[in-house]
Protein backbone atom coordinates (compact mmCIF):
# COMPACT_ATOMS: atom_id res chain seq x y z
CA UNK A 1 0.00 0.00 0.00
CA UNK A 2 1.42 3.35 -1.06
CA UNK A 3 0.97 6.42 1.12
CA UNK A 4 3.49 8.70 -0.55
CA UNK A 5 0.92 10.68 -2.57
CA UNK A 6 -1.68 11.40 0.13
CA UNK A 7 -1.18 15.17 -0.13
CA UNK A 8 -1.98 15.06 -3.86
CA UNK A 9 -5.34 13.29 -3.48
CA UNK A 10 -8.69 15.01 -3.76
CA UNK A 11 -11.20 14.34 -0.95
CA UNK A 12 -12.98 11.55 -2.83
CA UNK A 13 -9.77 9.69 -3.64
CA UNK A 14 -8.60 10.16 -0.07
CA UNK A 15 -11.78 8.46 1.17
CA UNK A 16 -10.92 5.46 -0.98
CA UNK A 17 -7.34 5.41 0.35
CA UNK A 18 -8.54 5.54 3.95
CA UNK A 19 -10.89 2.62 3.26
CA UNK A 20 -7.90 0.76 1.80
CA UNK A 21 -6.03 1.30 5.09
CA UNK A 22 -9.09 0.12 7.02
CA UNK A 23 -9.34 -3.00 4.86
CA UNK A 24 -5.61 -3.64 5.40
CA UNK A 25 -6.23 -3.59 9.16
CA UNK A 26 -9.29 -5.79 8.87
CA UNK A 27 -7.55 -8.41 6.71
CA UNK A 28 -4.72 -8.52 9.25
CA UNK A 29 -7.12 -9.04 12.18
CA UNK A 30 -6.71 -5.43 13.32
CA UNK A 31 -3.05 -6.01 14.10
CA UNK A 32 -2.20 -2.32 14.13
CA UNK A 33 1.52 -3.04 14.46
CA UNK A 34 1.50 -3.96 10.77
CA UNK A 35 0.66 -0.32 10.00
CA UNK A 36 4.24 0.51 10.95
CA UNK A 37 5.32 -0.86 7.59
CA UNK A 38 3.29 1.72 5.67
CA UNK A 39 3.80 4.95 7.58
CA UNK A 40 7.46 5.68 6.63
CA UNK A 41 6.30 6.39 3.05
CA UNK A 42 3.51 8.70 4.18
CA UNK A 43 3.80 12.31 2.99
CA UNK A 44 1.02 13.58 5.26
CA UNK A 45 2.26 14.39 8.76
CA UNK A 46 -1.24 14.44 10.26
CA UNK A 47 -1.99 10.91 8.99
CA UNK A 48 1.45 9.67 10.03
CA UNK A 49 1.01 10.95 13.59
CA UNK A 50 -2.43 9.38 13.83
CA UNK A 51 -1.22 6.00 12.58
CA UNK A 52 1.68 6.14 15.01
CA UNK A 53 -0.70 6.77 17.93
CA UNK A 54 -2.89 3.84 16.87
CA UNK A 55 0.16 1.55 16.53
CA UNK A 56 1.35 2.66 19.98
CA UNK A 57 -1.99 1.59 21.46
CA UNK A 58 -3.01 5.06 22.56
CA UNK A 59 -6.35 5.11 24.36
CA UNK A 60 -9.25 6.08 22.11
CA UNK A 61 -10.23 9.24 24.00
CA UNK A 62 -6.61 10.46 23.96
CA UNK A 63 -6.43 9.78 20.21
CA UNK A 64 -9.64 11.78 19.67
CA UNK A 65 -8.36 14.70 21.71
CA UNK A 66 -4.99 14.73 19.94
CA UNK A 67 -6.51 14.60 16.44
CA UNK A 68 -8.99 17.37 17.26
CA UNK A 69 -6.29 19.65 18.69
CA UNK A 70 -4.01 19.07 15.68
CA UNK A 71 -6.87 19.71 13.26
CA UNK A 72 -7.93 22.93 14.98
CA UNK A 73 -4.31 24.10 15.20
CA UNK A 74 -3.81 23.48 11.49
CA UNK A 75 -7.03 25.29 10.58
CA UNK A 76 -6.12 28.27 12.78
CA UNK A 77 -2.55 28.51 11.51
CA UNK A 78 -3.64 28.08 7.92
CA UNK A 79 -6.28 30.82 8.26
CA UNK A 80 -3.66 33.25 9.50
CA UNK A 81 -0.91 32.43 7.00
CA UNK A 82 -2.91 31.91 3.85
CA UNK A 83 -5.60 34.59 3.95
CA UNK A 84 -4.82 35.86 0.42
CA UNK A 85 -4.61 32.32 -0.96
CA UNK A 86 -8.05 31.54 0.48
CA UNK A 87 -9.48 34.49 -1.39
CA UNK A 88 -7.78 33.66 -4.69
CA UNK A 89 -8.13 29.85 -4.61
CA UNK A 90 -10.86 29.03 -2.07
CA UNK A 91 -11.49 25.46 -3.23
CA UNK A 92 -7.85 24.51 -2.59
CA UNK A 93 -7.99 25.62 1.04
CA UNK A 94 -11.30 23.92 1.74
CA UNK A 95 -10.19 20.71 0.00
CA UNK A 96 -7.19 20.60 2.36
CA UNK A 97 -9.41 21.10 5.39
CA UNK A 98 -11.86 18.48 4.11
CA UNK A 99 -8.98 16.04 3.59
CA UNK A 100 -7.79 16.55 7.17
CA UNK A 101 -11.31 15.95 8.47
CA UNK A 102 -11.54 12.78 6.38
CA UNK A 103 -8.24 11.54 7.79
CA UNK A 104 -9.36 12.33 11.35
CA UNK A 105 -12.67 10.52 10.89
CA UNK A 106 -11.03 7.50 9.26
CA UNK A 107 -8.39 7.18 11.98
CA UNK A 108 -11.08 7.34 14.66
CA UNK A 109 -13.03 4.56 12.96
CA UNK A 110 -9.93 2.45 12.28
CA UNK A 111 -8.97 2.72 15.96
CA UNK A 112 -12.48 1.49 16.83
CA UNK A 113 -11.98 -1.45 14.43
CA UNK A 114 -15.00 -0.38 12.39
CA UNK A 115 -16.03 -2.14 9.22
CA UNK A 116 -14.34 -0.57 6.15
CA UNK A 117 -17.79 0.14 4.70
CA UNK A 118 -18.61 2.23 7.76
CA UNK A 119 -15.29 4.04 7.33
CA UNK A 120 -16.29 4.84 3.75
CA UNK A 121 -19.68 6.25 4.73
CA UNK A 122 -18.26 8.39 7.54
CA UNK A 123 -15.49 9.73 5.28
CA UNK A 124 -17.85 10.51 2.41
CA UNK A 125 -20.03 12.49 4.82
CA UNK A 126 -17.36 15.23 4.73
CA UNK A 127 -17.72 15.76 1.00
CA UNK A 128 -20.19 18.54 0.18
CA UNK A 129 -21.00 17.61 -3.39
CA UNK A 130 -22.70 14.47 -4.62
CA UNK A 131 -20.34 11.76 -5.75
CA UNK A 132 -21.53 8.88 -7.86
CA UNK A 133 -20.05 5.56 -6.85
CA UNK A 134 -21.11 1.98 -7.13
CA UNK A 135 -21.16 -0.67 -4.47
CA UNK A 136 -19.93 -4.23 -5.06
CA UNK A 137 -23.23 -5.37 -6.56
CA UNK A 138 -23.26 -2.56 -9.14
CA UNK A 139 -25.91 -0.48 -7.38
CA UNK A 140 -25.34 3.25 -7.79
CA UNK A 141 -24.93 5.12 -4.51
CA UNK A 142 -25.38 8.87 -3.99
CA UNK A 143 -23.32 10.65 -1.34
Amino acid sequence: MELNDINKLNPSSLCDKMVEISEFCRVNNNNFLLLEAIWPDCDNHFLMEGIQLIVDGTEYDVLLKFLEIRLQTYIGDHHKRHFIQKILIPHSFYDKITCLKIIKTALEEIAQKSNPRIVLHFCKAHINRYIDTYDNSGVKLKY
